[in-house]
């Protein structure tokens, strides 16, 4: 979709349609809803517009609404702070996503204004497949980063126990996601989840 420029109306798409379709859970429950977006969605007017007359449209307050960022993408760390700034003004919330991959730059931890920070799950695949002296060095000095900032920390890809036990003991603070705790679910199944 990148290479062929259609990401930017894949986007307007997505984002149009998961708020009018979450709109009734979002009203029901005090729940997020994350939507995955690219940097270039951030800075754009079109995208911006289409975000806040949906939200208006749905009745849908922007603090229930968190937008993850990947730092695979190459922008300007500037245009990206001042637009994060502009929908922060609306309570819109922000995710640095799948951080460890790509660029891992990390004056975006220190320079962006994000809520949570979302450790790509590559980081601990190697975790309960039996070789557990092959533990990613880069984790273990990552793990001792993360702990002394002051967001929200969430690995992704969480597969099994073994994964978990690990995240827990050694970053206790942290959370977890990914089919460990389910799997992938359609509109009717989530709303059945949470109806719980």
């Amino acid at each position: 979709a990148e290479k062929n420029l259609l990401i930017h109306k894949i986007s307007l798409y997505v984002v149009e349609h998961a708020l009018a379709e979450f709109a009734p859970i979002l009203h029901r429950y005090n729940i997020t809803l994350s939507i995955n977006v690219n940097c270039s969605d951030i800075c754009s007017d079109a995208f911006r517009t289409k975000l806040f007359a949906t939200l208006e449209r749905e009745n849908i307050p922007g603090n229930l609404i968190m937008l993850e960022i990947t730092e695979r993408q190459n922008a300007s760390i500037d245009d990206l702070k001042n637009a994060i700034v502009s929908y922060k003004a609306s309570g819109v919330r922000f995710a640095l996503d799948d951080f460890g991959t790509g660029y891992s730059n990390l004056n975006w931890l220190s320079l962006l204004d994000v809520e949570e920070i979302k450790i790509d799950k590559s980081l601990i695949d190697c975790i309960g497949t039996g070789n557990e002296s092959s533990v990613n060095p880069v984790l273990s000095g990552l793990i001792e980063m993360l702990k002394n900032m002051p967001k929200l920390v969430v690995f992704e890809g969480v597969e099994n126990e073994k994964q978990y036990r690990f995240l827990m003991k050694n970053f206790p603070g942290c959370s977890a996601q990914g089919w460990y705790f389910s799997k992938p679910l359609n509109f009717d199944e989530i709303y059945s989840l949470i109806a719980r």
